[in-house]
């Protein structure tokens, strides 16, 4: 199955966000905070 969605944000603004909400389960989870940098996350 494939779902195309055409979205009125660019695919960096779209990818930063995912990145954000990766960062933010981090935390919630572990309850540490790690910078963009050591997240490894591109």
């Amino acid at each position: 199955m494939q779902i195309t969605r055409t979205l009125s944000v660019t695919a960096e603004e779209f990818f930063d966000q995912i990145e954000q909400s990766i960062l933010a389960d981090i935390k919630e989870t572990t309850g540490k905070d790690i910078s963009r940098a050591n997240a490894h996350v591109r």
